[in-house]
């Protein structure tokens, strides 16, 4: 069977062939490839037997004669990866086989290695953005360096910003997106909330999205017990991930951040949000601005994402919020540039959720303007 982009029927099949709008998707192609062509997605709308592999045939645009491949995007690696492709130059049209019913696919084009892990220079003559939190710092993803800093290294209270690492442990743990959990009464929690009551069954991917769009309490209880880990055995996980990425400074107790002995340092934290961000999961999640699900009884719950940087023209890449008495607001934000360069920034013990999103957005503004990677 064959599959154009512009198929509609194809041998009596049914095949649903869509364009992505790729948003998300284009942040993980492969370093020293190009995109070239839409990102799309085909579906066979009827489950059948395919006696033959699939032949996908996509055009692409480039004048060119870099290789180039059709990629697909593999849900469980999160990662692009490559189908064997033959290329029609003279009609630039590329051809793939595959055996999958229902794939993402782009067509990427090789270019020059890229140089890795190009180093931020700060011009010159540049002065510290004021900052008038506890503490903050500015970093830079793919080298480390620390390009803002101030109280650094002070270990203080994360609050929701708990959930990214409770979001990466989970992903760790292997737990399905489409496994049922069924709501339990110890998954009740103070503070931010949604209406899940003892009963109510939900996927473990609604509570994922609800836990890191919404912040909300009760909904990442239940995603942590999902893993049928123990409380105690989930805080030593995240822990032992903590320090898997270098967060010695870190210390989790459970994973909703209410319990203030949840703690770790600004640049420590940066270290524990750029692990998790390059999961794509955790990525798109915490980028989303509105969410919605039935649980199964029919239950309607609907989250807006706590992260009013979202809303600007900041190209955000990840985020997220935290709030108890005992230290303010927090947040944390990493965002790209036109270039590709992104930069995380996380800004703890505001006075109020207002100052807190206008100095992580002062930083990366101040970032991006103020240093080059060349």
């Amino acid at each position: 069977m064959k599959i154009f982009e512009d198929s509609i029927d194809r041998d009596n099949v049914q095949v649903k062939f869509k364009k992505l709008s790729g948003r998300k998707l284009k942040n993980y192609i492969p370093e020293g490839y190009k995109r070239v062509s839409n990102f799309y997605e085909y579906k066979i709308a009827k489950r059948i037997y395919l006696a033959r592999s699939l032949k996908i045939y996509l055009k692409y645009k480039s004048r060119n004669k870099k290789r180039k491949n059709i990629f697909y995007w593999d849900e469980d690696l999160e990662s692009w990866e490559k189908l064997k492709t033959k290329i029609n130059r003279k009609r630039k049209i590329v051809r793939a086989r595959t055996d999958i019913e229902n794939l993402k696919i782009v067509v990427l084009e090789r270019q020059r290695r890229a140089l890795k892990n190009l180093e931020p220079i700060r011009k010159e003559n540049v002065s510290n953005p004021p900052i008038h939190s506890l503490a903050g710092v500015l970093i830079d993803e793919k080298t480390g360096k620390v390009m803002y800093g101030k109280n650094g290294d002070w270990n203080l209270t994360l609050a929701s910003m708990t959930k990214v690492m409770t979001a990466n442990v989970v992903l760790d743990s292997g737990v399905g997106f489409d496994r049922k959990y069924t709501f339990q009464p110890w998954d009740q929690a103070i503070g931010m909330s949604v209406w899940l009551s003892s009963g109510d069954v939900v996927r473990v991917k609604d509570l994922f999205y609800t836990s890191l769009v919404k912040s909300a309490n009760n909904a990442t209880r239940a995603l942590a017990h999902s893993t049928g880990l123990s409380d105690g055995e989930f805080a030593a996980r995240m822990n032992s991930k903590a320090k898997e990425v270098g967060a010695d400074s870190c210390s989790f107790y459970e994973p909703t951040g209410l319990n203030w002995r949840n703690s770790c340092s600004a640049k420590d934290y940066a270290k524990v949000a750029i692990d998790a961000l390059r999961k794509y999961k955790i990525m798109q999640a915490s980028t989303t601005r509105a969410y919605s699900y039935r649980t199964l009884g029919g239950k309607w719950i609907s989250v807006t994402n706590t992260n009013r940087l979202l809303k600007t023209d900041l190209y955000v890449t990840g985020g997220k919020t935290g709030y108890l008495p005992e230290i303010g607001s927090n947040l944390m934000t990493k965002a790209r540039n036109s270039r590709g360069n992104e930069i995380v920034a996380v800004v703890i013990g505001a006075s109020s959720y207002d100052q807190v999103v206008s100095e992580v957005e002062r930083l990366l503004r101040w970032g991006f303007a103020n240093w080059e990677w060349k």
